[in-house]
């Protein structure tokens, strides 16, 4: 994140956060957001041996090549069946036996449920407040035109014939 104030308002700043999205924020807001990284980093650093280089480091590291990591992608949904589940989370998801990152970053949900409406069930069900949260995630990516693990998979492999064929 990257604050600026505003030259004819020093009330005001923008900030720039990782992911591009540039927000206006009052002096408040942006002191309100320094103490919740400062608690954040705290965390990683004491609670989980983060050094803190990287703690601090506002880098995000993303990768989605297959062929980069030396592997294929292996979608836990067999195809077909990501049309007509529920499980809009399951969508996104694929298996991986890969080395485990040096550090994680997690969320915290409270221990309750949700109910919710289930098409398959014709009734009302429970599901806990995590499995929520990825399922409105996954229905955003989906409204937002993402590509499933599916779709990334057949690109990749059409990638692949292709620079075999030359």
């Amino acid at each position: 994140m990257s604050t600026f104030q505003c030259k004819d308002d020093p009330e005001s700043f923008i900030t720039t956060f990782t992911d591009g999205s540039v927000v206006e924020m009052s002096t408040d807001e942006v002191n309100k957001a320094r103490q919740l990284f400062d608690t954040e980093w705290t965390k990683l650093v004491v609670d989980a041996d983060v050094p803190k280089a990287v703690a601090s480091s506002i880098e995000v590291h993303n990768s989605v090549n297959a062929q980069a990591q030396g592997a294929t992608r292996r979608p836990i949904l067999p195809a077909g069946e990501e049309k007509t589940t529920e499980e809009y989370e399951k969508i996104f998801e694929e298996e991986y036996d890969g080395d485990v990152p040096d550090v994680l970053v997690g969320l915290e949900f409270p221990k309750k449920e949700l109910r919710l409406y289930s098409q398959s069930a014709h009734d009302h069900v429970f599901i806990p407040f995590w499995q929520f949260v990825l399922r409105k995630l996954a229905e955003r990516l989906l409204e937002e035109g993402a590509h499933s693990s599916r779709e990334l998979l057949n690109l990749e492999n059409a990638e692949r014939v292709k620079l075999q064929q030359g």
